[in-house]
């Protein structure tokens, strides 16, 4: 009995080893790394064939029978060997098949299925319940990739509703995609700028506790020793954080930044299901594939996971604040960095009321005195945004508070775009364009800042710039940017990110404006103001600052120039000057290349051994090994084998490329 366990086991452990050796022997002649899995399973099914192969091959084909070998056993060898051989290119055929309907990598393993079974229940579970949403507001059809002859407005009404119904993340990412009107047009910029995340305050005890961690101190003495009070009511709560008041031990007032406990992981887990919902939209809809929301969704979750990071929107404060001039009515709060981590965020209180609710405090205000306070937002505004590059983002009017003393100050710094310095003297030199009337200058600027887009009419985009500085100059500025986002979508423009967070920062600062004045141009005082602020771009000591840039980056090889100078000349009077053309000096082209005569050689060689087998094959006469078994058919068999898998490793080559 022990002797029979032990040979099972000796069996069982020798059969595991030869799957495993035609297994990766399958893999070298393939030349490609298909997965162990489905290789090991080719072979283990091939091993336990072998057996009923041979056993119905031999009678067959004459070789032998259940009596014994009829023809010499040397005869016999060789066919049985051919016979697995054709066996295992039969094996990786379906390999290279599988790998073609199934590549490797594109589905989970058994192991990782088996660790993300939960995960991925659960994104099943949420997308059934997005798609119940869509289907509830009247969204179904978009789903099933037809486009609905409805009204864009009522479409977006409908998308609004499904949003705030589907939670905090996709309010925020509706939130965030009314930014680009660019891409998702004026309508439903509009009607997603309005998402409100009704949430309810978390209790303090939770909250606490994300202090505790962020500050240190298991049993809350750190946080004690720092603040003498905090309020254990928020000041406001929103759909990630919720602010408290509270005092620093040395009197000074502050707020806290508190991030709700949950709402990381929340927020990852949609965002899964929103990476997985893009990828299907853009798969499977035509509305999906023009837009590209794989890529908006993608930039959306990069721009969520960054407002989730409050150490970011540390340095976003401590930048600009730095860069603040010591005269401006603009307040900026001081960040407490050594209380700050990445869930907590702690600065000085600014008193005061938001613009949206100040209406009884501006309306005992002078017209002067609101005109003044909108005239220095806006040029601080363009300032960030012209002169320094670095700007909020978001002025609506819940992040800018009016204090007592006529100041105003800036609140939420978690969205902060970023312009170089290239990108702030295109914009610069469009805004002087547009001011001069000039359309063809305008459209060559543009063109410099958002580049080209494929089949752009640059004839058709300068008369409708034109028309548009025509508009301004005749002193009609309502709806200009909306007239503008519609006007580069129609060209085909997809405005960089960090462009488009500057026209969303004038976008949503217009509305801001004109609750501090009613009678507030933007555009007009903008147009006064940019000169100023592009000349300032442009002037002396800006032209210096850049010149002296260059030099420092040139100065290397400017030292290193006199000498080759006198190197070449030297060269051309002794007549020993030569240039040296290398047409394949990068290694990506020498490997290009050669990969490519590596697969036109495999497939030419793969034909000539066809033809030849075939050729074989078919050739009547030649010696005979046994009755019925020629040569030359055999040798034909053989060589078809070889081309047989020299034309599965150039299919294997052909795949990858392609799908790389």
């Amino acid at each position: 009995m022990l002797e029979n366990i032990v040979a099972g086991i000796f069996a069982l452990i020798t059969w595991l080893l030869a799957a495993w050796l035609v297994a990766g022997l399958s893999r070298r002649v393939l030349g490609s790394r298909i997965g162990w899995g489905r290789t090991v399973l080719m072979a283990l099914i091939l091993l336990a064939a072998v057996a009923p192969v041979i056993t119905w091959l031999g009678p067959t084909t004459g070789v032998f029978d259940y009596d014994g070998p009829r023809v010499e056993p040397g005869v016999a060898v060789v066919t049985m060997v051919l016979a697995l051989a054709w066996m295992f290119g039969i094996g990786i055929a379906f390999l290279v098949v599988s790998e073609v309907v199934v590549p490797t990598g594109s589905v989970p393993g058994p192991l990782e299925a088996l660790r993300g079974w939960r995960q991925r229940w659960r994104t099943a579970g949420r997308m059934r319940q997005l798609g119940a949403i869509a289907v509830r507001n009247g969204l179904g059809g978009f789903l099933r990739g037809r486009t609905p002859d409805q009204p864009a407005s009522r479409v977006a009404a409908a998308l609004t509703r499904s949003l705030e119904q589907a939670g905090v993340t996709f309010v925020k990412v509706g939130q965030l995609a009314s930014t680009r009107p660019d891409l998702i047009g004026p309508d439903f910029a509009g009607a997603l700028s309005v998402l409100q995340a009704r949430v309810a305050p978390e209790p303090w005890p939770r909250v606490r506790e994300v202090l505790t961690a962020s500050i240190g101190g298991p049993d809350g003495s750190a946080a004690e020793a720092a603040f003498a009070s905090i309020e254990p009511e928020p000041l406001a709560a929103a759909s990630v954080a919720q602010v408290h008041a509270a005092r620093l031990t040395d009197g000074r007032e502050v707020v806290i930044k508190i991030q709700r406990p949950a709402a990381r992981r929340q927020v990852e887990n949609d965002l899964e299901v929103l990476h997985q919902l893009t990828g299907w939209l853009e798969r499977n809809t035509t509305w999906g594939r023009e837009l590209g929301v794989r890529a908006l969704g993608d930039g959306f979750a990069r721009s969520l996971n960054e407002e989730l990071d409050y150490r970011i929107e540390q340095a976003n404060m401590t930048a600009i604040r730095a860069k603040l001039p010591s005269d401006s009515v603009i307040r900026i709060p001081r960040v407490h960095p050594e209380l700050s981590g990445g869930a907590v965020l702690v600065m000085d209180r600014i008193d005061g009321v938001p613009i949206g609710a100040a209406r009884e405090q501006l309306a005992k205000w002078s017209p002067q005195r609101r005109a003044e306070l909108a005239s220095a937002l806006l040029h601080e505004v363009l300032r960030q945004v012209l002169v320094e590059g670095t700007f909020h983002a978001d002025l609506h009017p819940g992040n800018i508070v009016l204090s007592p003393d006529g100041t105003a100050g800036l609140l939420d710094f978690g969205s902060v775009g970023r312009l170089d310095r290239g990108s702030r003297q295109a914009l610069a030199m469009l805004l002087a364009a547009v001011e001069r009337g000039d359309a063809i200058g305008a459209t060559d600027t543009l063109i410099d800042l958002l580049g080209r887009p494929p089949g752009l009419d640059e004839r058709a985009l300068e008369r409708d710039l034109g028309e548009t500085i025509a508009r301004l100059g005749a002193g009609s500025v309502d709806g200009l940017f909306a007239d503008l986002f519609a006007l580069l979508r129609r060209h085909r423009y997809r405005v960089p990110t960090q462009i488009a967070a500057a026209f969303r920062a004038l976008m949503t600062l217009e509305g801001t404006l004109r609750l501090i004045d009613p009678g507030f141009e933007m555009i007009t005082a903008a147009r006064a103001q940019a000169p100023a602020l592009t000349g300032e771009l442009g002037g002396p000591a800006a032209v210096r600052e850049t010149l002296e840039q260059q030099l420092l980056g040139m100065l290397p090889a400017l030292q290193r120039l006199p000498r080759r100078v006198d190197k070449i000349t030297e060269q051309l009077a002794d007549g020993r000057f030569t240039a040296r053309v290398s047409v394949l000096a990068q290694p990506e082209d020498r490997r290009f290349l050669t990969g490519l005569v590596h697969q036109l050689v495999l497939g030419i060689l793969a034909a000539a051994l066809t033809i030849a087998s075939v050729v074989l094959i078919t050739t009547p006469g030649g010696p005979a090994l046994a009755p019925g078994i020629g040569a030359l058919p055999l040798l034909g068999y053989a060589v078809l084998f070889v081309a047989f898998v020299l034309g599965l490793r150039v299919l294997v080559i052909i795949f990858r490329h392609g799908a790389d």
